[in-house]
C-alpha cells in the first residue's frame, strides 16, 4: 500500500500521458481532472509512512516528502485540478494538449517529491519542456514568440542548474538531497554551486531580471495554461530553492543577501510596470512576478540565519498555496468573465485581490505574518527596511489588483455575444472552487497536512498595519484612473509587455540600423562598380567588339545593300 500511495502521484499521470493519444476526445479531461487526484491523497495521509526504496527503478531513485513539501504538494494538485477543470475545450482540441498537460502535471509533482539530485532535473526539465506547447497552443505570431523568449531562458536555466548540480554531486559523491544537505552544512558546497542552482530555478520563478518570459507567455497561452503556469509551474522553482538552499539551516549570506534584496526590487519595479498595461492578463502576469519578490524575500531571510528549522520554508510552502489558488482564480476570472454575472465575478475576484494583498480575514494576512515572522529574526535595522519595504508591496498588490478589476470590467462590457457558446460549466466549476479554497482551504489545510504548521497570531496593530496599505492601494487607484496617459483607452502600455527585453531589442535595432545601413549603401556602391566594370569590358575586349560589329552589321540594312553592290561590282570586273 505504501509503494501504491508514494508511486502513485507520479504513475498515474505518466500513464495517462499515454492513454489520452488513443481515447475519444471528451475523454481527455477527465484523465486530466483525475491524474492530480493521487498527489492530494498522498498529501492528506500523514501515516504514508517512509519513501519507498526504489533504487532498483532507475538510477537510484529516491522520493521524499516533509511538511513543507505537503504543503506545496497540496496546493499544486488543488491548482491542477482546478485548471483541468477549466480546460475541457483546450484538452480536447488537439491529439497530444492532453498529454503535454500530463507531462507538465507529471514534472511539477516531480520536483516537489524528489529525493534526489537526477529525479530532480529530470522531473525539472520535463515540466520545463511540456510547458511550452501550452504557451504556444494558439499557433499566433504573439504565441510563436513567447514561446521562442520561453525556450531561450529555459535553455539558460537548465545550463546554469546543470552546471550548479554537477559541481555539487562532484563535491558531495552522492546523488542524494540529504548527502546534498549535509554537505552544504558542513561547507563542501560553497556559494558558487548554491549560487548556480539558485539562479537556474529562478528562471522558473520569474524574479528580475529573468522575470521576461512571464509576461509574455502568459497573454499568449489560453486561460486554464495560464492559470495552471502562474499558480503551479512558476512554484518548481520555488520548490527547488527549499530542496538545494540550506533555508533555515545554515546561514548563506551571500545567497540569501541576493535574493533579499533581487526580491524586494521584484516586489516594487514588477508592481510599477504592470500597473500601466492594458491587458488583463500582463497585469497578473507582472503580479505573478511581484508575488514571487515576496517568497523570494522569505527564502532569502531564511538564508541570512533569521529563522530556525522549517519555519521560513513553511512560511513559503503556505506563500506558495495562497498564492496559487488565489493567483488562478483570478486567471479563470478572465475565462466566467462573459459567462457569469459581472457583478459576480467582479466580487470573487475582488475577494481573491484581496487576499494577494494582505487584507485581514484573508489567506493573504496569514502568508504575509508568516513572512513577517521570518524577517523579523534579521537584525533590528535590516528587518525594520524589509518590513517597510512590504508594506509598500502591498500598496502596488492593491493597484494591480484595481487595474485587474477595471481591466476585467472594460472587457467584460465590450464583449459581444459569441453565437453557438453557452456556458462552460467546467470553467465556472473551477472558478468557484478556486474561490473556496481561496477562503477556507488556504486556513484549513496547512494544519491538516503539515504537524509542524502553527498559524502566526495577530495582534490589532498587525491588522491595522495589513489595512492602511490596502486602504492606500485604493485610493491611489482611483486618482490615477482620471489621468488620461493611463486611462484604459489609451493605445499602448507606458511600458510595453516583457519591459528590458523590448528595451534590449531597441537598443539592437539602434545598434544593428548603422551597420544595415552602410552595408546597403555598400550593396549599391558594389552594383555601380560590377555594372562599369561590365561596360568597359565590352568596350575594350577586342571579342565584344566583333561581336558587337558583326550584331551591327546583321542588322544594318545599308551595309547589306552595301555587300550586294560589291558582290555586283566583283563579279563583272571577273567577267570583262
Amino acid at each position: 500500500m505504501s509503494l501504491a500511495l508514494w508511486t502513485a502521484p507520479l504513475v498515474v499521470p505518466l500513464l495517462l500521458a499515454i492513454v489520452t493519444l488513443v481515447v475519444p476526445p471528451h475523454r481527455r479531461p477527465v484523465a486530466a481532472i483525475v491524474a492530480p487526484v493521487p498527489a492530494l491523497v498522498l498529501a492528506l495521509a500523514p501515516e504514508a509512512g517512509p519513501a519507498p526504496d526504489l533504487g532498483w527503478l532507475l538510477l537510484d531513485v529516491q522520493l521524499a516528502l516533509d511538511d513543507p513539501r505537503r504543503i506545496l504538494l497540496a496546493a499544486i494538485a488543488l491548482v491542477w485540478t482546478g485548471g483541468a477543470t477549466a480546460a475541457r475545450e483546450l484538452l480536447s482540441s488537439r491529439v497530444g494538449t492532453a498529454s503535454v498537460w500530463l507531462l507538465a502535471l507529471f514534472g511539477n509533482l516531480g520536483v516537489v517529491l524528489a529525493g534526489d539530485i537526477v529525479t530532480l532535473y529530470a522531473t525539472f526539465a520535463v515540466l520545463s519542456f511540456a510547458a511550452y506547447p501550452l504557451i504556444v497552443h494558439e499557433r499566433t505570431a504573439s504565441a510563436r514568440r513567447a514561446g521562442r523568449i520561453y525556450l531561450v531562458m529555459t535553455l539558460v536555466g537548465e545550463a546554469l542548474l546543470l552546471a550548479g548540480l554537477m559541481l555539487a554531486v562532484s563535491a558531495v559523491g552522492s546523488t542524494g538531497l540529504p548527502q546534498l544537505a549535509e554537505a552544504v552544512d558542513q561547507g563542501v558546497v560553497g556559494a558558487p554551486e548554491l549560487g548556480l542552482m539558485a539562479a537556474g530555478f529562478a528562471v522558473k520563478v520569474g524574479i528580475l531580471p529573468v522575470h521576461l518570459w512571464l509576461p509574455l507567455a502568459h497573454p499568449a497561452a489560453p486561460v486554464p495554461a495560464s492559470a495552471v503556469l502562474s499558480g503551479a509551474i512558476i512554484k518548481a522553482g520555488i520548490a527547488g530553492w527549499l530542496h538545494v538552499l540550506p533555508v533555515g539551516r545554515t546561514p548563506s549570506p551571500s545567497i540569501g543577501g541576493a535574493l533579499l534584496l533581487i526580491g524586494l526590487a521584484t516586489i516594487l519595479l514588477a508592481g510599477f510596470v504592470g500597473v500601466v498595461q492594458l491587458d488583463a492578463k500582463v497585469v497578473l502576469a507582472y503580479s505573478s512576478v511581484s508575488q514571487m519578490g515576496f517568497i523570494a524575500v522569505i527564502v532569502g531571510a531564511g538564508l541570512m540565519g533569521s529563522a530556525s528549522g522549517s519555519t521560513a520554508a513553511l512560511a513559503a510552502s503556505f506563500y506558495v498555496l495562497h498564492h496559487g489558488l488565489a493567483k488562478a482564480t483570478l486567471f479563470l476570472s478572465v475565462r466566467v468573465r462573459d459567462q457569469l454575472p459581472t457583478s459576480v465575478v467582479l466580487v470573487g475576484s475582488a475577494l481573491a485581490g484581496l487576499a494577494l494583498a494582505g487584507a485581514p480575514l484573508t489567506s493573504g494576512f496569514v502568508a504575509k505574518l508568516a513572512a513577517k515572522d521570518v524577517v523579523s529574526a534579521l537584525p533590528t535595522t535590516t528587518a525594520d527596511r524589509v518590513t517597510l519595504t512590504l508594506t509598500f508591496g502591498a500598496v502596488v498588490t492593491t493597484l494591480l489588483v484595481a487595474r485587474f478589476l477595471s481591466l476585467l470590467l472594460r472587457d467584460a462590457r465590450a464583449a459581444a455575444p459569441r453565437p453557438g457558446t453557452g456556458t462552460s460549466v467546467g470553467a465556472v466549476v473551477a472558478w468557484a472552487g478556486l474561490l473556496a479554497g481561496v477562503a477556507v482551504a488556504s486556513f484549513v489545510l496547512p494544519g491538516v497536512v503539515a504537524e509542524t504548521w502553527v498559524t502566526p497570531g495577530a495582534s490589532l496593530g498587525d491588522v491595522m498595519s495589513a489595512t492602511w496599505p490596502v486602504l492606500l492601494g485604493s485610493g491611489i487607484a482611483v486618482l490615477a484612473a482620471r489621468v488620461p496617459r493611463l486611462a484604459m483607452d489609451a493605445d499602448r502600455p507606458l511600458i510595453p509587455p516583457g519591459d528590458a527585453l523590448v528595451l534590449v531589442q531597441r537598443v539592437g535595432q539602434l545598434m544593428t540600423g548603422p551597420v544595415d545601413r552602410a552595408s546597403a549603401g555598400w550593396s549599391v556602391v558594389v552594383r555601380r562598380v560590377t555594372h562599369s566594370g561590365q561596360v568597359l569590358r565590352e568596350r575594350v575586349d577586342p571579342i565584344e567588339a566583333l561581336g558587337r560589329l558583326d550584331d551591327t552589321l546583321t542588322r544594318w540594312r545599308p551595309f547589306g545593300i552595301g555587300f550586294v553592290a560589291v558582290a555586283v561590282l566583283i563579279a563583272w570586273s571577273l567577267t570583262t
